[in-house]
């Protein structure tokens, strides 16, 4: 076989194999106290998450992330720690991008609490977490936690082969309605990266010593000329 069979047969076998490789990566958001900032950032497996506010301040509680809209001894001030309607929280990825994403969003009282989300330019219909299922000890009866996967709401196409570095949760709930929306808040994250697959080391020699055998064997071929 000559040297540019070789070369091609290696070549063919780089392209056709793997690229890439899925790595899960879950986070906690719940914490013990309450306090308000324009961004937190959170990081695990080597991948982080910036979480910013749309409407207010980051909000975080021991059901999760909200948007705090309200003042300082405000009588509705836990409402407004949620996220509601005007409010978002925008999730973005550093340094992979993702290609998954599963929520664990916390609602209370008896309505499903209605949201939205936005990702590579789609935005999705207003859905729902139902009540009713996923309460934890020490919370009421009436609040639950609801996994939602995000991702799947999306219509086919949305996410590239690639991932995505950023996706947004919309508040639809209003807590000054007479009805139970009071929004919502995301309590943890699970997502999916792509990661490339480094070339092992017997490739890289393999490719190295080929180059080297084209090397002298164009040298020969100049010589008998």
């Amino acid at each position: 076989m000559s040297f540019k069979s070789i070369l091609a047969a290696v070549l063919l076998g780089l392209l056709v194999a793997p690229a890439a490789n899925a790595a899960s990566i879950t986070y906690d958001f719940r914490q013990l106290g309450s306090d308000n900032f324009t961004s937190r950032s959170y990081t695990e497996g080597g991948l982080t998450v910036t979480v910013e506010a749309q409407g207010g301040f980051v909000d975080r509680h021991i059901s999760g992330l909200g948007v705090f809209s309200g003042t300082a001894n405000d009588p509705n001030d836990a409402n407004k720690k949620r996220v509601g309607e005007g409010e978002a929280l925008v999730f973005s990825f550093a340094p992979q991008n993702i290609i998954a994403a599963v929520t664990v969003l916390f609602e209370t009282k008896a309505e499903d609490e209605p949201f939205r989300f936005s990702v590579n330019g789609f935005t999705s219909g207003i859905l729902s977490i139902p009540n009713g299922s996923g309460s934890e000890p020490g919370f009421s009866s009436a609040a639950s936690f609801q996994e939602f996967n995000l991702f799947n709401a999306a219509p086919a196409g949305t996410i590239p082969p690639e991932g995505v570095n950023q996706f947004t949760m919309l508040g639809v709930g209003n807590f000054n309605a007479a009805s139970d929306h009071r929004g919502l808040r995301v309590a943890g994250l699970t997502v999916e990266t792509v990661q490339a697959i480094p070339l092992p080391a017997g490739v890289l020699l393999m490719l190295t010593g080929l180059s080297s055998l084209g090397l002298v064997a164009f040298r020969r071929r100049r010589a008998t000329a």
